[in-house]
């Protein structure tokens, strides 16, 4: 499998796993995480939750580190208010 592959399925699998907890546990989260991705070295899972107003707004990164700071990653997110759901962020707002 590649390496492009297996950072968006990481992704992908994270994201759907966040956006299923309910909000008082996304609030709970720490501002900045990180976690492994199985099966990869020198990568992983960057997890960053901050409140903007009455939203939360969870981005990940999964990321593979190459060389010199060279290396591929995939971002996503979305942001979510209590007592509805979750929207993907657009892509200008993941920068």
């Amino acid at each position: 499998m590649s390496t492009q592959k297996i950072l968006a399925d990481a992704l992908s699998s994270k994201l759907a796993e966040l956006k299923v907890l309910p909000y008082a546990a996304l609030r709970a989260l720490p501002r900045q995480s990180q976690e492994r991705i199985p099966n990869l070295k020198r990568g992983g899972l960057l997890i960053w939750a901050e409140e903007r107003g009455a939203c939360i707004q969870i981005t990940v990164q999964a990321y593979r580190n190459y060389f010199l700071g060279l290396g591929l990653s995939s971002l996503g997110g979305f942001r979510v208010s209590e007592g509805n759901a979750p929207v993907d962020l657009r892509e200008d707002e993941l920068s």
